[in-house]
């Protein structure tokens, strides 16, 4: 049985989840509010974001090895460019971010890319995961841990940008000043940070771990020639754009296939 998770509070959270399940052509059902834990029968859980309530039954589903779809807000937004295609939301299938793949669905977006920067600037960039991405995805060391990774190779200077509150995150000076640090960095480094689209538009190397985008070069090369060599910028945001639906999407039946074509590829037909 498929079953979906409606943030109380949240219409607009309500509308994704709602919208995915009544086009996916199967019975499902919705968990209560004073439920705690996933019926027996649970094959696949679908809800949106991890805050009042949602980290618990993704919790659960990963404890008990139950598929499910993560939905969050979209990771274009910042992209500031040329796309007629606009998102709402962010998909990806037992995982909490889409996970880079030759495999994977992708569609076609009109890119407006500045040239090829490569490692030019005089710090390291990295953005963290958020707290409640540390918490479900237990990646709370993640930054100490790439910390000493990078100082196994290089001492360049590090800057960390941790993720803003909504008013630091809404005000023009953060948004100015943001693009400045990130094309003036020499590389930029991050767990599931949505700025990574940035980066990639921007032309700045990137690298992202298997369990985050799964995208970018090794940390190990930070000082290499081969961080220069620019990564397929344009396939990389096919990705993601394959990956952030809008409620078209959502009500009429290619989000579903995606998630179909997601279990698939894993290996997981329930």
């Amino acid at each position: 049985m498929i079953y979906g998770w409606l943030d109380p509070k949240s219409k607009r959270k309500k509308k994704s989840v709602g919208f995915l399940l009544s086009s996916c052509n199967k019975k499902y059902e919705y968990l209560t509010r004073g439920e705690k834990s996933l019926p027996k029968d649970a094959s696949l859980l679908v809800s949106r974001g991890l805050l009042r309530g949602g980290s618990d039954f993704y919790k659960l589903a990963v404890k008990r090895n139950i598929n499910y779809v993560y939905m969050d807000n979209s990771l274009l937004d910042s992209i500031k460019q040329n796309n007629i295609y606009r998102s709402n939301v962010r998909l990806s299938v037992n995982s909490f971010v889409p996970r880079y793949s030759e495999d994977c669905i992708y569609r076609q977006g009109k890119w407006n890319l500045d040239k090829w920067i490569g490692a030019k600037g005089n710090y390291i960039l990295i953005a963290p995961p958020s707290f409640p991405t540390m918490d479900i995805c237990d990646s709370h060391t993640w930054l100490e841990d790439t910390i000493k990774r990078i100082r196994k190779v290089t001492d360049r200077q590090i800057i960390v940008r941790k993720k803003p509150t909504d008013e630091l995150r809404s005000s023009q000076e953060f948004s100015t000043n943001l693009e400045s640090v990130i094309v003036n960095s020499y590389c930029f480094i991050t767990y599931s940070s949505s700025l990574i689209c940035d980066a990639v538009k921007h032309g700045i190397p990137v690298s992202s771990p298997k369990e985050g985008f799964n995208f970018g070069f090794e940390i190990e090369d930070i000082e290499t020639d081969d961080i220069n060599i620019e990564q397929d910028r344009i396939k990389f945001l096919n990705f993601i754009l394959s990956h952030n639906m809008n409620h078209h999407d959502l009500k009429h039946g290619y989000a579903w296939n995606v998630v179909k074509h997601e279990l698939k590829m894993l290996g997981n037909k329930k």
